[in-house]
């Protein structure tokens, strides 16, 4: 993994960068844990939120507070997590990506868990784009029109 980040993502990785706010579907040939130490080596701070083998929603609430390094004091609530998403303070950065992936198994599991997930995700690229600091979520495995299409 050597190169910059350029240099290691191909053409359809890069344009899934564009705009770099937003909460999108995501594929590439390159592993999630590639992907993120590219833009990592490119400056962007990356959170990996590998929800592989998690099927309900206490181990996705444990997953994302590791995932996304959240202080001690940050509970394992859906209060919690939105606000440590909306303040990462301990990972101060001029941008964030956060890499979903291996949700599909909770989305079926949990479908109300999985859209309170997303809608978490929706309101932190919000605000922090109000800020001025792009925010980008790309979700991996798991079509984002058919939980949106549900509400």
């Amino acid at each position: 993994m050597n190169g910059t980040p350029d240099r290691v993502l191909d053409d359809l990785d890069q344009r899934a960068l564009v705009p770099p706010s937003g909460l999108r579907e995501f594929r590439s040939r390159r592993s999630s844990e590639e992907v993120q130490l590219a833009l990592e080596a490119g400056g962007i701070r990356c959170f990996l939120l590998d929800l592989r083998g998690v099927s309900d929603k206490a181990g996705l609430l444990e997953v994302w507070a590791a995932s996304v390094g959240a202080p001690d004091r940050v509970g394992w609530n859906w209060d919690a997590i939105d606000e440590a998403m909306r303040d990462v303070s301990w990972a101060r950065a001029e941008r964030y990506v956060v890499i979903v992936t291996g949700g599909g198994a909770g989305a079926s599991a949990d479908p109300r868990a999985w859209d309170t997930a997303l809608d978490i995700l929706r309101t932190a690229v919000a605000e922090w784009d109000s800020r001025g600091i792009p925010l980008l979520v790309l979700v991996r495995g798991v079509p984002l029109v058919d939980h949106q299409e549900r509400r």
